[in-house]
């Protein structure tokens, strides 16, 4: 037994607190169940996944996160499932790939009120952020200040959490401002990895293009890179140039509130000609 968390979702209808208990072994994952004395007195196998870093295991409301060799895995109930998929492939060589962080450091702090888990890396102090409710990934970088020291440990404080880093300091999650009282404006700058058109009845060229933005005052640009290697970068000036076989969107927002709203872009690519035999 590498772990052991609390379960607070039922693994079936009529079972809730039937198997309270999530063992995490070097053979996969096990439910422990309870006599009516309160002793725990057998267990029954949930899955073969195998927890790569015991430090990693977070209990949130109503889901158990850990990291294996697949990635970020949640459970609910008795499912066992990959949330970082979305993440396989390739990375830019200056940036840390999330399973190397989970599987070396993989300490993860659960931010009660925002719903967030922060992937601590205690070596760079790189840090990857997960929306649980959104079920997405960003990586937080600090522009113009000192890089983030490393965090050593993750206190749970309810309804706080505290980060203590290697000089002692200590950080609550807590102190963070509540976007819905925050009236302050933000820069901010968003990045995308690589990212390939997967349309095979589509020219690798994008036409036309729109950003879903809702925002009161603040402002959006995209600036758009392109490569044929994923080594030499190219500036796309024009939606009407040649195709290309990577893009890389990079939005540079100014004046934001923090309830403003960003969305994504849609993409308009040009189609095939499909409708006579060539």
């Amino acid at each position: 037994v590498i772990g052991i968390a609390v379960a607070t979702t039922a693994l079936s209808q009529g079972q809730f607190g039937q198997y309270p208990l999530i063992a995490f072994t070097t053979k996969g994952l096990w439910a422990i169940n309870m006599d009516n004395t309160g002793v725990y007195t057998s267990a029954q196998p949930m899955s073969r996944e195998v927890c790569n870093n015991p430090k990693s295991i977070t209990q949130t409301d109503g889901a158990v996160f850990f990291s294996s060799e697949k990635g970020l895995m949640v459970v609910v109930g008795s499912e066992v499932k990959c949330v970082s998929e979305q993440l396989n492939g390739k990375y830019d060589k200056n940036i840390t790939p999330l399973q190397d962080i989970l599987k070396r450091s993989g300490l993860i702090a659960y931010d009660y009120r925002d719903s967030l888990l922060w992937i601590l890396d205690d070596d760079t102090g790189t840090i990857y952020i997960y929306n649980i409710k959104a079920g997405t990934f960003a990586r937080f970088i600090r522009k113009g200040e000192e890089p983030i020291k490393p965090i050593y440990n993750v206190v749970n404080h309810y309804p706080d959490t505290l980060l203590q880093d290697e000089a002692g300091n200590v950080y609550s999650l807590l102190e963070k401002p509540n976007i819905n009282s925050d009236e302050s404006t933000y820069t901010a700058t968003i990045e995308t990895r690589p990212m390939k058109l997967e349309n095979a009845f589509a020219f690798k060229s994008l036409r036309q293009l729109k950003n879903v933005f809702d925002s009161d005052g603040g402002s959006c640009t995209l600036a758009i890179q392109a490569s044929n290697d994923m080594k030499n970068w190219t500036n796309v000036e024009s939606l009407k140039g040649k195709g290309w076989k990577y893009f890389k969107f990079k939005y540079e927002f100014a004046n934001m509130k923090a309830t403003d709203r960003f969305a994504g872009t849609f993409l308009i690519t040009q189609e095939r000609y499909t409708e006579k035999l060539r």
